[in-house]
C-alpha cells in the first residue's frame, strides 16, 4: 500500500509540474546537469504531428508527448526528415527505454510496457548527455 501511495504522489508531483509551466506549449527540464527545452504533444492531433516535416531540431530540445492514460506507446518517423532517439518514461519521470528512431521509418518502434510519456530527441542526445535508463526528467521551474 505504501509502495503504491508513494508512486501516486511522485505521479501527482509530475503531472501538477506540467501545469505550473508559464507557457502551456512549451517548457524546460532537466536531467541531471542538462537542461532541455521540450514542446508538449498534448492533444491527439499533437502527438498525431509532433516533429514531422521538421528539417532540423536544435541542440538541447525535444518533444514531450502526454497520454490520458497509460498504454503501450508506439512511434514511428513516417515525414520525420531528422533521426531522432526517443525515451519512455514512467509517471514520476524515470527513463525506462531509450530507442532510436531513424528518419522516415515506417516501422514502429514500442514501449515494452504500459506508459503514459515520451521524449523525442536528436539522435544521440542521451548518450551524448551520459543520460539513460534509470535517469529521471525533472521538470524546471523558472
Amino acid at each position: 500500500m505504501k509502495k503504491l501511495c508513494a508512486k501516486y504522489i511522485l505521479f501527482l508531483f509530475f503531472f501538477l509540474l506540467l501545469g505550473c509551466s508559464s507557457n502551456a506549449d512549451v517548457l524546460t527540464m532537466r536531467a541531471g546537469g542538462v537542461k532541455l527545452t521540450v514542446e508538449l504533444a498534448e492533444t491527439p492531433k499533437q502527438r498525431e504531428k509532433g516533429l514531422q516535416e521538421r528539417k532540423n531540431l536544435a541542440e538541447n530540445r525535444g518533444m514531450l508527448f502526454l497520454f490520458p492514460v497509460s498504454q503501450e506507446l508506439s512511434f514511428w518517423s513516417k515525414k520525420t526528415y531528422i533521426p531522432l532517439s526517443i525515451a519512455f518514461l514512467d509517471d514520476s519521470g524515470k527513463i525506462v527505454q531509450i530507442e532510436s528512431l531513424p528518419p522516415e521509418q515506417l516501422d514502429p518502434v514500442r514501449s515494452e510496457q504500459p506508459l503514459r510519456y515520451a521524449l523525442e530527441v536528436n539522435a544521440g542526445w542521451f548518450q551524448k548527455n551520459g543520460i539513460g535508463v534509470g535517469d529521471y526528467l525533472r521538470i524546471e521551474r523558472e
